[in-house]
């Protein structure tokens, strides 16, 4: 999927994606490359948008647990894990899935899953990873 022009981006900041993503790959995004920074407390949400300007998926979260990350599931809910996994598949532990209630996610024309890692300050340099199935 080629995601040129794209913008991921959070409250304070966005970053314009150059790229592609080939069928059933996954995109890393560092905070070195981005200077995006996700928090891990309070609410925070993070919007993917086209090259037009228009919303084509946005997750929101509140008081994400350190060094855990917040995973897109097959069933179309979300999970926090303890297993990190930037830039290959996720892998889900024993955490609770959140309902879609609490973990709000909106897509519209575009097939977009996205596994949102979150890290403390002793290792900044992880941000959202975003699976594209093609």
């Amino acid at each position: 999927m080629d995601l040129t022009g794209y913008k991921i981006a959070d409250a304070s900041s966005s970053y314009t994606l150059n790229t592609k993503i080939p069928g059933l790959g996954y995109l890393q995004i560092k905070k070195s490359e981005s200077n995006i920074s996700l928090n891990n407390s309070g609410k925070e949400e993070i919007t993917l948008t086209d090259p037009t300007g228009v919303v084509v998926a946005s997750l929101q979260y509140e008081d994400a647990p350190k060094e855990e990350s917040y995973n897109y599931t097959a069933d179309g809910t979300y999970a926090w894990s303890t297993k990190l996994t930037p830039g290959t598949e996720n892998i889900i532990d024993a955490h609770k899935s959140i309902p879609k209630t609490l973990a709000k996610k909106s897509i519209s024309n575009t097939t977009v899953e996205s596994d949102a890692t979150f890290t403390d300050a002793e290792n900044p340099d992880l941000l959202p990873t975003t699976e594209v199935p093609v």
